[in-house]
């Protein structure tokens, strides 16, 4: 699946990592995850990354085998799992955006992909 992101969106807020993009179409990807491990204790089954594609009932917890991230562009390869829920091997998110935004995605987007083995940023 590949989408250009007319509209982005990332943020930390309330301990949350997101980061969402959407395209001219109405299709999504967003992707959260809770920066407090204790919240993740509380509730094991919602561990991870979060990742929704186009509608709730294409998401799950954990689904991403590799990610790579630049300022113009992420690139999600899914586990057999994730295969599986999004009903999708790879997503491509093509996108464009001010420098001093950029600096700010690569912010959310490495604490998002914290201690994420397969995940890199490419400046």
């Amino acid at each position: 699946m590949k989408i250009r992101a007319q509209e982005i969106h990332f943020s930390t807020d309330e301990g949350i990592a997101v980061v969402g993009f959407q395209d001219d179409d109405s299709r999504y990807v967003l992707l959260t995850r809770a920066l407090d491990p204790g919240d993740q204790a509380r509730n094991p089954g919602l561990q991870g990354i979060h990742l929704e594609v186009e509608d709730q009932s294409r998401s799950g917890y954990d689904l991403i085998a590799t990610a790579k991230a630049s300022p113009r562009g992420l690139e999600l390869l899914l586990n057999p799992e994730g295969i599986n829920h999004i009903a999708e091997a790879e997503i491509t998110v093509d996108f464009e955006m001010p420098q001093e935004a950029a600096d700010r995605f690569r912010e959310t987007i490495n604490r998002l992909f914290e201690g994420h083995a397969g995940f890199t940023y490419q400046p």
